[in-house]
């Protein structure tokens, strides 16, 4: 017989003849008093009743007379799970198992079961083993699988665990390299073609602690930050891979130190108008002119903080500005109002053109031009002068 630890067995024997006595023996010693019947009950059994028990018939008539066959009892104890298989992410291709492990229990029957569909419903695969292994792991195994444990105790069922098919990915964008200003916020961002990723980014080749995400913000980045690089680390079980370096441009912000300047452009003349500004990056320009229909771009941003024309002309005059940018920010200047100017022209020569003066009396003398805003310089013998008191008007 087999029976679970707490139930109640009974053996019992049949016999004919006159003046019968019996004895039940376990394990070929006599059971003793107690056990003289033709039956005898063992309640509440343990694992230490389990044996081979056979009883001797005696009769008035004929010598006494064993069983022929013992019969066995086999005590089961009731099985326990202590560890439950576990749910897990394979790789394909890859060899896997699944493992439940018993606390307590004897002589148990394990009998595995898969569900493929995740509709509830198992079917029953593998072997009597705590132990279910797939060699090769692909789509076909994915789904959930549970163990029963069956002895004489009655049977029990483990937790579900799910296996999920996961492949090895690709980083699809890679991270860039970014300029920001001084104590501005710089990003990076990374993209793979695989759900269910872990994510650590690193600085210079160090993790970056609580940075476990597809992007990484970084505030208020300081100077001290210019030049380093960031990377980022992908993984799953299957594999994991090392984002491209991205490069981190810290500069600081620009400073004009000279806002383009108003002025007056000469018909006909070469005609330049400059800024100047500063930032620990060469910075770009690109000049805007408005004459009166709204600003519009004198060309593509340069390294040139200067715009120039070859010959001044009416359609030059206007209003000039300069957007000046580097790879953290652009600022616009001061605009500055280009009139135009006509050029000089002697239209009166000095006079008079000689003279003869006594020595101690005054001299005067006078030239008549026409043009824009003249600056004039009298030369004595070619040599400029200047004014001393006596000389006035130079």
């Amino acid at each position: 017989q087999n029976a679970c630890v707490g139930s109640n067995v009974t053996f019992s024997v049949v016999a004919t003849g006159v003046g019968l006595t019996y004895q039940w023996i376990k394990n070929g010693a006599s059971m003793g008093v107690g056990y003289t019947n033709s039956s005898f009950t063992l309640t509440n059994i343990t694992t230490a009743d389990a044996g081979s028990y056979t009883c001797t018939v005696t009769g008035t008539c004929g010598p006494a007379v064993t069983t022929p066959v013992a019969g066995d009892l086999t005590v089961d104890v009731a099985s326990v799970i202590s560890n439950h298989p576990q749910s897990a992410n394979v790789c394909s291709a890859s060899n896997t198992s699944l493992t439940v492990t018993l606390s307590a229990g004897t002589n148990p029957v394990y009998q595995w079961y898969f569900d493929s569909d995740l509709d509830g419903i198992f079917v029953a695969v593998g072997v009597n083993s705590p132990i279910f292994s797939i060699i090769g792991f692909g789509a076909a195994n994915a789904g959930d699988y549970k163990v029963t444990i069956t002895n004489n105790c009655g049977t029990i069922t483990s937790q579900v665990a799910r296996l999920t098919l996961e492949s090895a990915f690709n980083i699809t964008t890679q991270p860039s390299n970014t300029t920001v200003c001084e104590n501005g916020t710089a990003n990076f961002s990374v993209v793979a073609d695989q759900p269910g990723l872990t994510y650590q980014w690193k600085k210079n080749g160090a993790n970056i602690v609580g940075e476990t995400t597809t992007s990484l913000v970084l505030n208020n980045v300081p100077l001290a930050d210019n030049g380093s690089t960031y990377t980022c680390q992908i993984s799953n079980s299957c594999n994991t891979l090392l984002s491209t370096s991205a490069t981190l441009t810290v500069v600081t912000p620009i400073t004009i130190t000279q806002q383009p300047a108003s002025g007056v452009g000469c018909t006909g003349d070469p005609f330049s108008i400059s800024i100047f500004a500063s930032s620990s990056q060469v910075p770009s320009y690109q000049w805007w002119f408005d004459n009166g229909g709204g600003f519009v771009s004198l060309g593509a941003a340069g390294q040139n903080p200067s715009y120039s024309v070859a010959s001044f002309g009416a359609g030059d005059v206007g209003t000039y500005r300069c957007v000046v940018s580097n790879g953290c920010q652009s600022i616009t200047s001061a605009s500055a109002a280009i009139t135009a100017g006509n050029p000089i022209v002697i239209t009166s020569p000095v006079l008079p053109s000689t003279s003869s003066l006594c020595l101690g009396l005054d001299f005067t003398s006078a030239v008549t031009i026409t043009g824009t805003n003249p600056i004039y310089q009298w030369r004595r013998n070619n040599v400029p002068i200047v004014d001393d008191g006596r000389i006035v008007g130079t």
